[in-house]
């Protein structure tokens, strides 16, 4: 989504008179820096899952014994 951000306002750009450029900038780069930092948090979030999946330890499974075990 940001490249297609980025290339609508770089074709703003050419097509745009001067007077026009700061208004454009003003949503432009706020828009991009709230884009990145989503990028960013989804990334983190990924990689922090998968440490957690990858730090529990695998449970294993005993099969239960015929008799409890008896006081000696």
């Amino acid at each position: 989504f940001l490249e297609a951000i980025t290339a609508a306002y770089v074709a703003w750009m050419f097509y745009s008179s001067a007077w026009q450029h700061d208004s454009m900038s003003f949503i432009f780069w706020p828009l991009a820096a709230f884009l990145i930092r989503v990028s960013y948090e989804t990334e983190a979030r990924q990689k922090a899952a998968k440490a957690a999946l990858e730090a529990t330890p695998a449970i294993e499974e005993k099969e239960p014994s015929a008799s409890p075990p008896v006081p000696a």
